[in-house]
């Protein structure tokens, strides 16, 4: 399977070759489509870290392999080079990428027994508990300017959407009010953003989470949301305006309840607001907030996620071997979950400073995170899958690239009530009620990924004195194209993205 495969992306890498070569007659952009694989087993070699050597520029392979390069102002014969820990580098020319696509590496791991020179065994656990201890000195946070690529990808797929009518006293809805809210609902929903530009980066652990990111975007482009709402929002609208003095809106579910919010959104609530500068943008602060949140987590302080370092008690490790990376020796460690643990994955620490250089790790086979049912709602933490792996500058690492997706399913199985009340001096009165049976299943895909073109050290006054605008412009699409990247570093979007279109 996997030879046919690789021919069959041979085949197509190059149709496209060739399909470029005929669209590009002056030579002066190309676009190279192409994937990583090992060289003996054929198997993709997920987020391979890429680069131009003449530039800054370069990428890294997606979760499959795939690598997507667009050449501009560039000589052809210019060298790219593949590097892949634990494997040898490869240098490529773009004369020769332009001809074949595929590439091909060979492993490089020194084994257990070459490895150890000091002729005392090495425990890998003690290797592993060094990590922390060593943190504040490998990672020391400072502010930063960084070009960046982020892609932010959404998948939810409903695999049950079901309401059963049980009580109804509007007038405004009937029987098949049910049938409009389950029609209204898909089956599948994917969205993307991606993120070109610089960011401001201050990680002190003194400067409040909220206030350490701060966007200056070259392009951003967003999935549009198409699903058409209006038919049901029609009909709740008329419900809503229907609204007289002291009464408002409750939505309950057993002894739960919250009031629903009328107002005006916060945005048009602006006196300020003007419609022509909201079309087309996006919140600054939602976007920060997702880079934040990728911070947080590497800060490696969360003891759930990186169980594997904060409780060794409960992993197995193993020396796998070890390997030279730009210069330095790195053990490689492999782990596995004991009966309490979670995860299992491979780490790639520095045999001098104890820094982890490269991490792989998601949870083991049966493993999940927060797994409740109760009360007719079910919910489990079912995907936490991670990628990451810095680079040495002048003994402070770096990020340079991050891959990070969570998964979880949830399941409701109650009975929901919107009711009407009417304020009085004792108890309030219910006007109405439209209560129904709510059964749905769902399960969530969510994974965000960094790639660090270019850093740069700035000084404290630069990050203060750099604003970011509140509002971001943003180009929103029906499906992802590759020429909507024309002449950018970007990360290969997924056969998912490539095929899914907003209807």
């Amino acid at each position: 399977m996997k030879a046919l495969l690789f021919l069959l992306f041979t085949i197509v890498s190059i149709a496209r070759m060739f399909a470029q070569s005929n669209n590009s007659p002056n030579n002066s952009y190309f676009e190279i489509d192409g994937i990583v694989l090992d060289e003996v087993t054929k198997t993709p070699l997920a987020f391979t870290n890429i680069g131009i050597m003449s530039s800054y520029r370069g990428t890294v392979s997606n979760e499959n392999g795939q690598y997507l390069l667009y050449i501009s102002d560039i000589d052809i014969t210019d060298t790219v080079s593949f590097h892949y820990i634990g494997y040898k580098v490869k240098r490529i020319t773009i004369s020769d990428l332009l001809k074949d696509s595929v590439v091909l590496l060979q492993e490089d791991i020194v084994s257990i027994s070459e490895f150890i020179v000091y002729g005392n065994d090495i425990d890998a656990k003690s290797i592993v508990e060094k990590v922390l201890p060593n943190r504040e000195k490998n990672y020391k946070p400072s502010p930063q300017k960084l070009r960046v690529f982020i892609r932010n990808r959404y998948v939810t797929d409903i695999y049950k959407f079901k309401v059963t009518p049980l009580k109804n006293s509007f007038n405004q809805l009937d029987d098949n009010t049910a049938r409009l809210i389950e029609k209204s609902v898909p089956k599948q929903e994917l969205s993307f953003t991606d993120y070109y530009g610089d960011v401001y980066s201050n990680n002190d652990i003194s400067v409040d989470y909220n206030k350490r990111t701060k966007l200056s975007p070259l392009k951003i482009i967003s999935l549009k949301d198409n699903q058409d709402y209006s038919e049901i929002e029609t009909t709740f609208e008329d419900l809503f305006n229907d609204t007289q003095e002291k009464e408002y809106w409750k939505v309950a579910s057993g002894v739960f309840s919250t009031k629903v919010n009328l107002e005006n959104d916060s945005v048009k609530s602006d006196t300020n607001y003007k419609v022509e500068d909201y079309k087309n943008t996006m919140s600054s602060w939602f976007l920060a907030k997702q880079i934040n949140r990728g911070n947080r987590f590497l800060s490696m302080d969360n003891e759930d996620s990186w169980e594997f370092l904060h409780n060794t008690g409960k992993y197995i490790y193993t020396l796998f071997g070890g390997t030279r990376i730009k210069g330095e020796d790195v053990y490689i460690i492999d782990f596995v979950a004991k009966r309490r643990g979670s995860y299992h994955g491979r780490l790639y620490i520095s045999c001098n400073t104890y820094a982890i250089i490269k991490a792989d790790f998601e949870y083991a086979e049966g493993k999940t995170g927060v797994d409740v049912n109760m009360l007719g709602i079910s919910y489990m933490e079912s995907v936490h899958k991670v990628t990451l792996f810095y680079e040495n500058h002048d003994g402070v690492y770096h990020l340079k690239y991050l891959f990070r997706q969570e998964g979880e399913i949830l399941g409701v199985n109650r009975k929901v009530e919107l009711i009407k009340k009417r304020e009085r001096f004792l108890l309030d009165k219910t006007v109405a009620k439209y209560k129904v049976k709510l059964s749905f299943r769902t399960q969530n895909l969510n994974s965000i990924e960094i790639l660090i073109i270019k850093d740069k050290s700035i000084s404290i006054n630069q990050f203060n004195e750099f604003k970011s605008k509140e509002r971001l412009k943003v180009q929103y699409v029906n499906e992802f194209d590759d020429k909507m990247w024309d002449g950018y570093s970007i990360i290969a979007p997924t056969q998912q993205m490539r095929e899914y279109h907003k209807k």
